[in-house]
């Protein structure tokens, strides 16, 4: 005999252990539990015997048929029980029909349920009555699938978490299909070496070709347009850089209008374009092709001469961390202070342009000055934009890979105690109301992808 006390150490009931062919069914139970038997079975084997079957004075069961079924199925010969003889008649009744209807009333947080089920790789919750994925479908729900199969990939491509993992293979896989679309190499036309010579130096010193030049991520482009832009929407960039952003744009059959200040990029992201339409079909069939501006952001207003953009996206200038050109008006040769204040308005002029309602998504990485402090860009970006009327929605980490960060981790951290930043931040504003902004699923898949 086991006797359950109260905090106060009082006691609540007397736990025994009964022979299961001492006590029985009711014979007017009304619920329905046989569906539920191999669940409860699979619990009890897997976790023990935690919760005794309670019945009358007689043996007839008032709560735990079910248990008591997977017991016999389990062929267990005893079971703990608790005779609670200090119940009417009535009571009886009464307590087997609210123990059953109880257990309805409560509702799963979907979103917990999710975040704890991933947490339980060890487990197959599937045999405890959870519709839950197989296990190659668990990888799914992480990182999203690559096979245009009916899944949450159809929906969303990676899952809306606000950590992407850019090194996992499902991530890279993406990214190499969409260098095949591409076709091109999305740093031409910016000068080699934009982190500087240190770099390029330390990259030859180990056989590798690294530059230093950064590129944008075709995936990340892909996933922000897919989550905050309306289909067919049309998209504005004031700081183009590469050709990455205006052609995933296209494929995915937005309108992308970009400006940067130097015409060499320009002229580069041009003849990329020119190469698609030469070589793929599509692509030449396409009426939203993109349009790059050569000019000064300062002036995007009349160099676009238009509004009602649906979508801003852009990755900034680092100020003078990245040295884009010998032009006065390029604010990568400013002082911080004046690279801000002159970025700012860049940020104020390009949100007019927007419709009232609409999403902007900043790829941004925060920079340091020369004593290796960092300058505050992150909440720098952040005021500019409220200034121009956005709220911060959405706050997003990106996890890259590795790559060039290898080659600089080991000396700076020696030097200064410098940790190297392997991560991005994708800051998402909203201008006016989210609920105004219809955001349909894309039809866009790759070549060997079907839908159902």
């Amino acid at each position: 005999m086991l006797i359950q006390e109260d905090a106060q150490g009082g006691e609540i009931m007397e736990i025994k252990r009964v022979k299961l062919s001492e006590i029985r069914p009711y014979e007017k139970n009304p619920r329905r539990n046989d569906s539920a038997v191999d669940a409860v079975a699979a619990s009890i084997k897997e976790f023990g015997w935690q919760q005794p079957i309670v019945v009358d004075k007689d043996g007839v069961i008032i709560a735990g048929h079910t248990r008591y079924k997977a017991a016999k199925k389990l062929k267990w010969k005893e079971v703990p029980v608790v005779y609670a003889d200090n119940l009417t008649d009535e009571q009886v009744k009464a307590y087997r029909l609210a123990d059953n209807k109880t257990s309805e009333l409560a509702e799963w947080d979907a979103d917990l349920l999710s975040e704890e089920l991933l947490d339980l790789q060890d487990f197959d919750m599937g045999q405890f009555g959870f519709d839950f994925p197989d296990e190659p479908e668990i990888e799914e729900l992480k990182y999203g699938k690559c096979d245009g199969s009916r899944s949450l990939f159809d929906k969303y491509v990676i899952p809306p978490f606000s950590v992407l993992d850019g090194r996992s293979g499902v991530w890279q896989e993406r990214k190499r299909k969409w260098h095949e679309i591409l076709k091109t190499d999305s740093r031409a036309g910016r000068a080699e070496g934009l982190l500087g010579e240190g770099l390029n130096q330390m990259a030859k010193n180990i056989g590798s070709n690294l530059n230093g030049t950064s590129e944008f991520d075709p995936v990340l482009c892909e996933l922000m347009i897919r989550w905050f832009c309306p289909k067919g929407g049309r998209i504005i960039d004031p700081f183009a850089g590469g050709n990455v952003r205006g052609l995933v744009s296209m494929y995915l059959g937005n309108y992308y209008t970009g400006v940067d200040l130097r015409q060499e990029q320009i002229d580069e992201n041009s003849k990329a374009l020119e190469k698609l339409i030469r070589t793929d079909p599509s692509a030449c069939q396409m009426e939203n092709k993109p349009t790059w501006h050569c000019g000064d952001s300062m002036d995007i207003k009349e160099i676009v001469n238009q509004s009602g953009f649906d979508f801003l996206l852009m990755c900034p200038p680092y100020g003078d961390l990245e040295k884009y050109s010998d032009d006065p008006k390029d604010i990568s040769n400013m002082t911080y202070e004046n690279f801000i204040s002159t970025y700012s308005e860049i940020i104020s002029r390009t949100v007019s342009l927007l419709k009232n309602d609409a999403y902007c998504a900043v790829v941004i990485s925060d920079i340091r000055d020369k004593k290796g402090i960092y300058r505050g860009f992150y909440s720098d970006t952040i005021k500019a934009f409220n200034d121009a009327g956005c709220s911060l929605y959405n706050d997003i980490v990106k996890i890259d890979p590795v790559a060039t960060a290898a080659l600089r981790a080991d000396l700076q951290f020696k030097n200064g105690r410098k940790v190297v930043r392997t991560h991005q931040n994708v800051l998402v504003f909203i201008r006016g109301n989210n609920k105004n902004i219809n955001l349909e699923p894309y039809d866009f898949v790759f070549d060997e992808e079907t839908e159902e």
